[in-house]
């Protein structure tokens, strides 16, 4: 088998895996809320199926279904509760990553989720991966297993979130290429990094190849063998071990069956190098510990899907508008607030549903309501934080204009409203914990005095504290005149905090030292709006104009698909050119997507992966053939498999029935194989390197045996004796004594001889 080939089956293998848990998990997540312990069942359900068919495959391949069916169980049971501790892992990580993501700085949104996804499932790979070694108690398979289950898992997540997930289709091709990354990462991962392997290169299961993942690695018929030769004639059930030891390999028999012979001479303990070539009853393996190189392909990041918005036109005198938060408290209901100023920086009034279109991720959103949040009848109440600056700059005229403003904006409050005053300097103090009771409010306010320094971004995330959680309309004003010089938060750590709340911050700047480019960042990362007078005397207008834009923006209330984009990028679009845009991150995400509730016919998938799986055991397990037969296992061949119909010459020529190529000590005719006086011979052409058949180096022709090995420069060729019987018609092979042609139907005549 090709190192192509074992990378490609356990990659089809884990593929059909995530194939067969496709339906059971549409069926779970249609039927259920979601939540951590869903995502716990959702991951075992996976690593089930995954973890089943990959460990399962290299027993189905050798038709041992027996041991197929028992490491079928044992993965499928390592790969439940691995896969199963990964998703809750994985889901706690996405989740907690996903939220603050979003415009929270750094990374663009979209690759910060698409990293967040791929990390949660890189966690359930990791565990379904390392169940294989557990399951063989081999130390080398578990970090071969948790590396490359890493990996596959994720670019698996990568590829799941390039594809959204957003129908059933799309679940199925996501969970099939999970499983696919990560068969194929394990195995590529084994592939770069174990350092012994044997391959069978004669007799039942040739093709094979078994890694020598342990310290003791047995060779027998035992389906529990490590090196597993069922079926096998004249082996025994535990034939021979092969033991490593400081890096180096030898071979102990275990005196059943016919014994054990390394290059064709019979022996009870050998030392094993590259190339040598072991005999187990009639089973031929070549040992191969040359070291591979410790390297791998790097993994090219998938370019992240960008959302598209779609447009409307609305013809109106709207100049300025701006999503400032949503509520998503009630998902899939959604409500958005939406601030729609003129020219003057007065909120507009007098829009309707038919002035307004909406989209999400790009498709048409229906509302189900939109109202301004001061309507009669229908106003939102709100939730406030009032921040207050009482550093000692602040003494004088700026703190007696500032307790008058907020005392002003306080009295705008109405029913239902509620607000909470901090003021800060040094330190951040509560001067009014979250009331509606405006007189208590206003004998907290008269209380605060200036004296100390300017802990910003504490007092901003304290304000977020106070109302977070709260549905509805949440903000916080700020009112600062200097710098932010104490406190412990960073101006990105009061920004996250804020987005991951949805809560919108207003501020305010006064004076000549204010840093303005750092307050207006803080305004417009998290929805709100900044303001700056150069004079106390200005405030009082600036709290009456964020009174005025809070309680007059619209309302948009509508109902998202349950899909699994964990982005919605929403859209608000007013006229062309004047579109108000801003993303949330979905609640409750899974890493499984959000498909609806599969079809009935859905069920058949499971049974035909598992029909999928079993193909693999349709290969030949023997292969036999009707005339002398030469098989390259090692060295660069023009041909890899080639009958002796007629003398067949092999050298680096091109021109050579039998080409070896890129090996200096092959020349262009080197020697010849043909079949004289009814037996196959090997003849060397007199090279300067030698022809070798067993590793003995032959002068002039050598007859060939059943099973020789002939070795010119670093290729190895398999010599197979023609030992099956062809028909007479078509020259199929046939089994001796048969009385049929499997392939044509002629009968042969009782007597008759077929042709040898």
């Amino acid at each position: 088998m090709s190192k192509l080939m074992n990378i490609l089956h356990p990659a089809l293998a884990g593929a059909l895996g995530g194939a067969a848990a496709w339906v059971f998990i549409l069926a779970l997540s249609s039927s259920t809320s979601g939540g951590l312990l869903v995502e716990l069942m959702l991951g075992a359900l996976t690593g089930f199926c995954i973890g089943g068919f990959i460990w399962s495959r290299e027993s189905v391949t050798g038709r041992q279904f027996s041991a197929a069916l028992k490491k079928a169980a044992l993965g499928a049971a390592a790969g439940f509760l691995g896969g199963a501790a990964g998703a809750i892992a994985g889901t706690t990580l996405f989740i907690a990553m996903g939220r603050f993501i979003v415009e929270s700085g750094g990374l663009p949104p979209s690759l910060g989720i698409a990293l967040a996804v791929s990390l949660g499932w890189s966690l359930l790979g990791a565990a379904v991966g390392a169940s294989g070694g557990l399951m063989i108690r081999s130390r080398e398979r578990t970090l071969y297993g948790l590396a490359g289950g890493s990996l596959g898992g994720f670019l698996g997540g990568l590829l799941f979130f390039a594809i959204s997930s957003t129908s059933n289709w799309s679940v199925l091709v996501g969970l099939s290429l999970l499983g696919m990354c990560i068969g194929a990462f394990i195995s590529l991962v084994e592939e770069a990094f174990v350092s012994a392997r044997v391959k069978v290169i004669k007799g039942r299961h040739v093709g094979r190849e078994f890694p020598l993942l342990k310290e003791k690695s047995v060779i027998g018929r035992d389906d529990r063998s490590d090196v597993c030769l069922s079926g096998a004639e004249g082996v025994g059930m535990e034939h021979a071990v092969i033991k490593r030891m400081k890096g180096r390999f030898s071979i102990e028999s275990n005196r059943q069956g016919t014994g054990v012979y390394v290059n064709h001479a019979l022996t009870d303990h050998s030392k094993l190098a590259d190339g040598d070539v072991i005999r187990v009853g009639s089973v031929l393996l070549m040992f191969n510990a040359a070291k591979k190189a410790a390297s791998l392909a790097a993994i090219t990041l998938l370019a992240v899907v960008s959302f598209l918005n779609g447009g409307a036109s609305w013809a109106g005198e709207a100049t300025q508008a701006r999503i400032t938060q949503f509520d998503v408290s009630s998902f899939p209901a959604v409500t958005a607030y939406v601030s729609v100023l003129d020219r003057e920086g007065k909120p507009l009034r007098g829009l309707t549903k038919a002035d307004v279109t909406v989209t999400e991720n790009g498709k048409p959103v229906t509302l189900r309501d939109m109202s301004m949040s001061g309507s009669t009848g229908k106003r939102e109440p709100l939730a406030l934080a009032i921040v207050v600056d009482r550093s000692g700059s602040m003494a004088g005229a700026k703190i007696t204009h500032a307790r008058e403003s907020v005392l002003r904006f306080i009295s705008l409050m109405e029913k239902g409203d509620r607000a909470s005053l901090y003021a800060f300097s040094d330190d951040v103090s509560e001067v009014q914990s979250l009331s509606g009771d405006q007189e208590k409010l206003k004998s907290s306010v008269r209380t605060i005095a200036p004296g100390g320094n300017t802990a910003l971004y504490d007092a901003i995330a304290r304000g977020v504290d106070s109302v977070n959680g709260l549905s509805g309309r949440k903000a916080v004003v700020v009112l600062s005149d200097g710098i932010a010089n104490r406190g412990t938060l960073s101006i990105d750590q009061a920004i996250e905090g804020a987005v991951k709340s949805y809560v919108s911050v207003y501020v305010i700047g006064l004076g000549e030292d204010v840093r303005a480019a750092r307050l207006e960042r803080i305004a417009n990362e998290t929805g709100g709006s900044y303001f700056f007078t150069p004079s106390s005397e200005g405030l009082a207008s600036i709290y009456e104009a964020i009174s005025r834009r809070i309680r007059n923006e619209y309302v948009l209330r509508f109902t998202t698909e349950r899909r699994g984009e964990y982005l919605r990028n929403v859209s608000v679009t007013l006229r062309p050119g004047l579109i108000a845009k801003r993303t949330y991150f979905q609640p409750r995400s899974s890493l499984f997507g959000a498909g609806s509730k599969p079809a009935g016919w859905a069920y058949v998938v499971p049974f035909l992966s598992i029909i999928g799986l079993l193909a693999v055991s349709l290969r030949a397990l023997e292969r036999f053939h009707r005339t002398g037969h030469l098989s390259v296992v090692a060295g660069k061949a023009s041909k890899k498999e080639l009958d002796i119909i007629s003398a067949v010459t092999i050298g680096r020529d091109e021109r050579n029935t039998l080409g070896l190529f890129r090996d200096d000590n092959v020349e262009q005719t080197h020697a010849e194989v043909r079949k004289d006086n009814g037996r196959y011979v090997v003849q060397d052409r007199s090279t300067a390197s030698g022809t070798y058949v067993n590793q003995k180096k032959i002068a002039g022709v050598q007859a060939l045996t059943d099973g020789d090995i002939i070795s010119i420069g670093a290729a190895r060729i398999v010599f197979s004796q023609g030992s099956r019987p062809a028909c007479p018609a078509c020259g199929g092979a046939m089994r001796n004594h048969a009385k049929f042609c499997p392939k044509c139907g002629v009968r042969t005549t009782e007597g008759e001889k077929v042709k040898m």
